[in-house]
């Protein structure tokens, strides 16, 4: 999955299982255009287990892939709300499975 560069502050380095970084016809491969700073491309070790539900993740306010909430770096949450039944409606239909709501601390 692709992340923005400011979430990268966000994965807990625990949880890395190898880091590659890729310039040229490589990165272009991987990425296309968007790839001509090149691309860095960070594996996560995979989660000891599963959730049962699909809730939405979203991350000051945007959604992000739960594969990132996965592996957040803890000590830089300000604090994680969870929204279910009516409280997620404004969410749609991405929010049927609930809606957790993580937020940063500043500075």
């Amino acid at each position: 999955m692709e992340i923005q560069a400011g979430d990268i502050d966000m994965i807990d380095s625990a949880s890395i299982s190898t880091i590659s970084h890729f310039i040229g016809p490589a990165a272009y491969s991987r990425a296309g255009a968007r790839a001509k700073n090149g691309v860095v491309e960070i594996s996560t070790k995979s989660p000891d287990r599963t959730t049962p539900t699909s809730p939405l993740f979203v991350l000051d306010g945007r959604q992000i892939p739960p594969q990132l909430a996965r592996v957040l770096d803890p000590a830089k949450i300000r604090s994680i709300g969870i929204v279910k039944g009516a409280a997620a409606l404004p969410y749609g239909d991405r929010g049927r499975g609930g809606v957790v709501l993580i937020y940063r601390k500043v500075g």
